[in-house]
This record gives C-alpha cells, structure tokens and sequence, in this order.
C-alpha cells in the first residue's frame, strides 16, 4: 500500500542516513556522465555541438554503440534512455524527441533486448529451504545469530531490497497485527517521493519474521512505537551482504552466487512456487513494471508445470 504521509513524519533524504544520501548523489554523477558522453558521441561521429538539435538518428547512433560497447548486453540500457532525457531537459531547457520519435527509439532497444544472448550476472534466490538450513546452524540464544535470522525472514518474506533492510528502519514503523504485523518504508526504489509503503507479513506455521521480531524487541528492550532503532547501526548493506556470504558457506553453498538481492529473490521464487497469481507477487513486491518475471527461477518446477501442462493438452486432445 503507498500513500501520502498523514500522522506519520515526513522523511526526506537528510533524515534517511547518510547511505542512502552518498547513493543518490553517486547515481546523479553517473547520469551526468552519461549526459557527457552522449554530448561528446555526437560531436565526434557527427559534428555536431552542444547547441545543436537532437535528432532520433543521434541517439539511435549513442544507444547502438552503448550495446556494442558492453557485448551485447542490453542491461539498465532502457534506463540510459530515461536518464539522457532527462539530462537533456534539464541542461538544455529544450524539447526532446516527439512522442513518436521517443517511441521508436524505445522499439529499437526492445528489439535489441530480444536479441541479447549475454549471461544473466544475478544472484541466485535464497529461498526459505536454504534459509532453514542456515538456521540449522545458529543458535537463538545467541544476539548476532537471532539478528540474521531476522533479517533473513524478513527480507525474504517482505520481498525487500537490501537498501530498505538497512534504512534505518525505527519501532514507529512497525505495528502488530492479529495475525502478523506491518512495516512501513519511507522512500523505497519504486516509491521516491514523499510518501511511504506499507508492507502486512503473516505470521506463518512455523519460524517466520513475526515470531523472530517478537523475539528480538525484548531482548534489545525496545519500546514500541518509539524512534529508537530496530536493529543496530552496524546493520549496513556491506554487513548485511557479509553476513549472508558466510552463511551460505557455512552450509556448503557458492557464496559468491549469494548477495542482498538474494532475499527479495528468494521470497518472489518461493511465491511462484507455491502457486501465487503473478499480478499478486507484483504487488506484493513493490515492482512497477514486469521485472518480477526475472525471478521466476526454479527450473525444476518450471520443468514440472511445463510437463503437467502438456499431458493436460493431451488428455484435451484424446477426449
């Protein structure tokens, strides 16, 4: 659920950490220079300055020799355009490409999209089965091995990011419910304005991340509702990330195939495989557009839905 920010405080990216801060301010540097250099692409194939209009043929050319730069591959290539126009805007005070000039540039990444054979660089989904083997070998009664624990349940059945795990995330932002609780994030990915989102995670059979925070509170003597922090401030992506690479090792498993994302990807996979709508993993994970299918990841269970599929279309057909 997103909405405007009524009784809550507002959080601007002063009061979100100085992560967060330094983050923004590096990703503004990279779309700055990548203003710069299609500035520069346009200059040295064409001749053209600056000052001079911006024609489709200009930005087909610096779009094409940014997919042939990275081998074929088309990643955050969709982004670059948004970005460039953007800039462009802002540094010229000029009109972009028309609607349908804009369009046909979008075409052509997408056809170059469907055309990328280059190896998917993604972690792998640290789904709950790995999660509990992991727990196999911590202790609760230990204060470090319940805050991964935690964390692990949570992002996984939050299906958050790393960077909304370590946001500085207070006690005001947390409220039980009958059967679960609710977390409230300010200023997530997909939500940059002022406003926030509220996530309900049940409290399942079983371990869950309702039953791990009503663990945790008391033992840090946290008071509800307050601004106190719910986990301590050494819980930074860099931790967080370590921390999730020794625990797959310590159950035998690749650690560099594991990071942060993990979790958020092991939620989504963990959804699919039980069945959940596709329109219900999306909401549930916060995506605005249909990057959720990327982590439909379990080939063995795609394998199987793919065969029941088809001795269903032959029974279809005998009858």
């Amino acid at each position: 659920m997103e909405g405007r920010l009524t009784d809550l405080e507002t959080h601007t990216p002063e009061t979100i950490g100085c992560t967060d801060s330094q983050k923004l301010k590096r990703s503004n540097q990279a779309k700055k220079r990548l203003y710069e250099r299609f500035i520069r692409h346009r200059r040295e194939t064409k001749g053209k300055e600056e000052s001079e209009g911006l024609t489709l043929t200009d930005l087909n050319l610096f779009l094409t020799h940014l997919v042939i730069e990275r081998k074929g591959s088309t990643r955050s290539i969709m982004n670059n355009l948004s970005h460039l126009k953007t800039f462009w805007i802002h540094n010229r005070k000029d009109q972009w490409l028309s609607h349908i000039q804009h369009t046909k540039a979008r075409e052509l990444l997408s056809h170059y999209c469907w055309q990328d054979m280059s190896e998917a660089n993604r972690k792998l989904p640290l789904t709950i089965d790995i999660i509990q083997r992991i727990e196999s070998k911590m202790s609760l009664e230990k204060s470090d091995d319940l805050l991964l624990q935690l964390l692990l349940w949570l992002g996984n059945q939050s299906l958050s990011r790393g960077a909304e795990l370590c946001s500085s995330i207070k006690m005001e932002q947390i409220r039980f419910l009958i059967n679960g609780f609710e977390l409230t994030l300010f200023r997530t990915k997909t939500n940059r304005s002022k406003g926030f989102v509220r996530i309900r995670i049940p409290d399942n059979q079983g371990q869950s991340a309702c039953k791990l925070l009503k663990a945790w509170i008391p033992l840090r003597n946290l008071i509800a509702s307050s601004a106190e922090l719910l986990f301590p401030k050494k819980v930074t992506v860099r931790w967080l990330s370590e921390r999730i690479k020794t625990a797959v090792n310590s159950i035998g498993l690749d650690a560099s195939r594991f990071a942060n994302h993990s979790l958020r990807a092991g939620g989504a996979t963990d959804l699919f495989v039980a069945g959940v709508p596709y329109y219900v993993v999306k909401r549930m994970g916060r995506w605005k557009s249909d990057a959720a299918m990327i982590y439909y990841r379990d080939e063995d269970d795609v394998a199987d839905k793919v065969k029941a599929g088809r001795e269903l279309l032959g029974r279809r057909s005998i009858d």
